[in-house]
């Protein structure tokens, strides 16, 4: 069974699957505008034992304009190959995204 909570918490159990989309704001809290994925620009989810940074996630995931649902929002997901082997505990998890306008990143 998997949880998000009002913070954005994440309880599963180890095997699971879930996916979610995740809404790139180009524009501010106040006047939200959706950000569609270019060709070249791609979301990362990394799953990440306690104090480890970013590079040394234990769980890896890269999402592309492929991922997109039909409003526009990547869809990041979680299959079961990708926590079946993980030990019970806390861990922590982040999203990235590396975007690209005229071929430079930005």
């Amino acid at each position: 069974m998997v949880t998000i909570d009002k913070d954005n918490q994440i309880s599963m159990t180890r095997g699971d699957s879930w996916s979610a989309p995740v809404f790139l704001n180009k524009g501010t809290s106040i006047k939200p505008l959706r950000y569609y994925l270019k060709n070249q620009d791609k979301v990362f989810l990394a799953i990440m034992e306690p104090n480890q940074p970013f590079e040394c996630a234990i769980v890896k995931k890269t999402f592309t304009n492929l991922d997109e649902n039909k409003n526009g929002d990547v869809v990041v997901r979680i299959d079961p190959d990708d926590t079946c082997l993980l030990v019970p505990g806390l861990y922590y998890y982040q999203v990235k995204a590396r975007l690209f306008k005229d071929d430079k990143e930005i």
